[in-house]
């Protein structure tokens, strides 16, 4: 199949309003679709996947020139060859991006994003530890969460934290109760050699 038949940028340029072409074709699925949306040319690929013939747009001239408009039809020629259809993988990216903005967001606003440790042990806690234990109990768990997790796993996504992660939580606060016994313990000596003075 015939590539870059498209002479260069210049060529393209040189397109003027009242161009009976509809399509100039730089070959193997890649053209440029002449004055759509008001004047603008838009890069379009055509490819066909599972059976079906698709077209990807690649974006618009002269934003996008035409060595850049190449490169993206070789990589939906990639991902085609692949088996990965370059549409739904546009969509999954762009699903991607807005779920960052969206954690992002909430990140700002000092909340937990969607699907992270913190969100999710929140509603729990609104959900199902509160309306099994007295409110004094949900307080403490509350507290214990966020003194002992959420400043280290709370803005994880719940599914990537690994069993390390949760074990150096763990091994914080057993560090942290060590630490309280040994001070019981000492002040427990301290009161009872004063007592034994007396």
């Amino acid at each position: 199949m015939a590539k870059n038949l498209i002479g260069g940028d210049k060529t393209l340029q040189g397109i003027k309003p009242g161009d009976t072409r509809k399509r100039i074709s730089d070959g193997a699925g890649l053209y440029l679709l002449l004055f759509v949306k008001g004047g603008a040319h838009g890069w379009r690929f055509d490819y066909s996947h599972g059976g079906k013939r698709k077209t990807l747009s690649l974006g618009s001239f002269p934003d996008t020139g035409l060595a850049l408009a190449r490169v993206k039809a070789d990589a939906a020629r990639k991902l085609i060859a692949e088996g990965t259809d370059p549409s739904d993988t546009r969509k999954a990216e762009k699903s991607e991006r807005e779920r960052q903005n969206e954690v992002q967001a909430l990140a700002d606003a000092g909340l937990p994003g969607p699907g992270t440790f913190e969100a999710v042990a929140r509603e729990w806690l609104s959900t199902q530890h509160e309306v099994k234990v007295s409110a004094g109990h949900a307080e403490r768990t509350r507290i214990r969460l966020e003194q002992d997790a959420f400043p280290w796993i709370g803005r994880r996504l719940v599914g990537e934290i690994e069993p390390p992660e949760l074990l150096a939580c763990l091994r914080r606060v057993e560090a942290r109760e060590e630490r309280l016994d040994e001070r019981s313990i000492r002040g427990a000596v301290q009161v009872a050699s004063r007592r034994l003075q007396v």
